[in-house]
């Protein structure tokens, strides 16, 4: 796990993953409002935020860097479950 990943984050990344109980990775949102742990996860790259199109709030999704920050040698994930480094930020 990387260092400067809190274990709330990580559990958080994982949820958002669907890894809390499984090994393959097969979903990539997370819904809240605005939150200064998904965005301290934001500022170091390992997820996007956006504006939510289905509830009042924020879909941040989990990078790649993010990913690799918390998988273990079990979990296994497709590769187009991770949004491009270009897309924008709200």
């Amino acid at each position: 796990m990387a260092k400067d990943i809190s274990y709330k984050q990580k559990r958080d990344i994982l949820h958002a993953l669907g890894l809390t109980d499984g090994l393959h990775v097969y979903r990539n949102y997370f819904t809240c409002g605005d939150s200064n742990s998904w965005n301290d996860l934001c500022a170091k790259g390992y997820a996007v935020k956006r504006p939510s199109m289905v509830c009042s709030g924020y879909m941040y999704h989990v990078t790649r860097s993010g990913y690799e920050a918390v998988k273990t040698d079990k979990h296994r994930s497709p590769d187009n479950m991770f949004p491009h480094k270009s897309l924008s930020a709200a």
